[in-house]
């Protein structure tokens, strides 16, 4: 039962860490880079130049960062004119507060399973274990996950949206200029790349704690 329980919290905590890992990873200029050079991405309704698109898009991307701890936007002007309404800017500091609080939870989880660790290194066989277990059940989680998200997309978004932000802060039209610069496109891509490198991050789990169990069992 306590292994049960122990192998609960590490999945719990596998989740939430690989989560923010692989969002620190797409929160980087090169995955916006990367989308707005695919050649089925969408064009700006307004012709907005690729080049300046992905500036403001990156500037955009600072602001929203958890290390940001400015309260206000940062300068952002297109052709003398504020690049997002009030509104948009509003609803950007909620996402910058969704991931601030975001990454306290994880460093909490961090440190919890630093103390697992701790707690159980002079019995490494079952340490090791519990992780490999972790990652194969988080696998699972996110197999189910991607079929959400593959089809039942809009639904999802939708529901992330009203669980985490206020109503009618979130809904915007295709000429506001945060669905010019992050399309649904973007979005839908994005998850897919998100649920792809929480994968990878659990796969190398998985081969780093077999490698260590064979390892193990040969000194023994």
């Amino acid at each position: 039962m306590k292994q049960a329980l122990i192998l609960f919290i590490v999945v719990i905590a596998n989740i939430v860490v690989s989560l923010q890992l692989s969002l620190l990873l797409l929160l980087q200029p090169s995955w916006i880079k990367y989308e707005y050079t695919k050649n089925n991405f969408p064009v700006d309704i307004f012709e907005l130049p690729t080049n300046e698109r992905f500036e403001f898009a990156k500037k955009t991307l600072i602001f929203i960062s958890p290390w940001n701890l400015a309260n206000t936007s940062e300068p952002m002007d297109i052709q003398d004119k504020s690049l997002y309404t009030q509104k948009e800017i509003n609803h950007l500091v909620d996402v910058r507060t969704l991931l601030q609080r975001f990454l306290i939870v994880s460093v909490i989880v961090t440190t919890a399973l630093i103390g697992i660790f701790i707690s159980k290194r002079k019995d490494f066989s079952t340490l090791a274990k519990i992780f490999n277990q972790s990652g194969l059940v988080t696998i699972g989680i996110i197999f189910f996950l991607s079929l959400g998200i593959t089809f039942l997309w809009e639904e999802l978004f939708e529901t992330f949206h009203r669980l985490f932000f206020p109503t009618g802060t979130w809904q915007y039209y295709e000429t506001d200029m945060l669905i010019r610069l992050f399309p649904p496109e973007f979005w839908f891509d994005s998850a897919i790349a998100l649920v792809g490198l929480v994968v990878a991050i659990q796969v190398l789990i998985i081969l780093t704690t077999r490698l260590l169990l064979a390892n193990d069992s040969l000194k023994g």
